[in-house]
């Protein structure tokens, strides 16, 4: 039972948080392309793209900047329950979520150049974009679509468990195997 769907959004220059639940509930995400949050500059307080509450599901979604899945500084603390798969983080990932009132599963996930790696299954690299390039921290309007040549996503989803379309309702999978992201090449 999932009590809120954020699905197939490309967001970018939100001004604290682009994802948020304040209060613990039930929410899946997937299938988004979210830009970092640098809007109000370094007015902001502790920005993240993503900061979520309750029993999330973060799954296909491509990611530029920071997560945060429940909240253990907050007073009462706020637990976070999260199953994290089939994304791809563009931006540095410091460390695993986890800890106090907060339990995260990791698999499948693709990360950043010496980013942490979280899941058995992850692994570490760039995305080659639909413009030919490796993923630079430019400002891209929240599009990660992937370019015809990349290798980094190809086939580094959750090979059992995955949305049976893309954010561009393109039918997942394309290939033997599905993609990382919230495109399907």
């Amino acid at each position: 039972d999932t009590g809120s769907v954020v699905r197939g959004n490309r967001i970018w220059w939100c001004g604290t948080q682009c994802i948020f639940t304040g209060d613990p509930g039930k929410i899946l995400v997937e299938n988004n392309m979210i830009e970092e949050t640098n809007a109000c500059g370094s007015g902001c307080d502790g920005p993240q793209e993503i900061a979520l509450m309750g029993d999330t599901v973060v799954r296909y979604n491509t990611v530029e900047g920071d997560d945060g899945y429940g909240c253990n500084s907050c007073s009462p603390t706020r637990p976070g329950n999260t199953v994290i798969y089939g994304n791809v983080f563009l931006s540095p990932y410091a460390s695993c979520a986890g800890g106090g009132v907060i339990t995260a599963s990791y698999d499948y996930n693709v990360f950043a150049p010496g980013s942490k790696v979280c899941g058995a299954h992850s692994k570490s690299c760039t995305p080659t974009l639909a413009n030919g390039k490796t993923w630079t921290n430019v400002d891209q309007q929240a599009d990660y679509h992937l370019g015809s040549n990349d290798t980094c996503a190809l086939n580094a989803g959750e090979p059992g468990d995955y949305p049976s379309q893309d954010l561009d309702a393109t039918t997942r999978p394309q290939g033997s195997a599905v993609d990382a992201g919230a495109d399907e090449r």
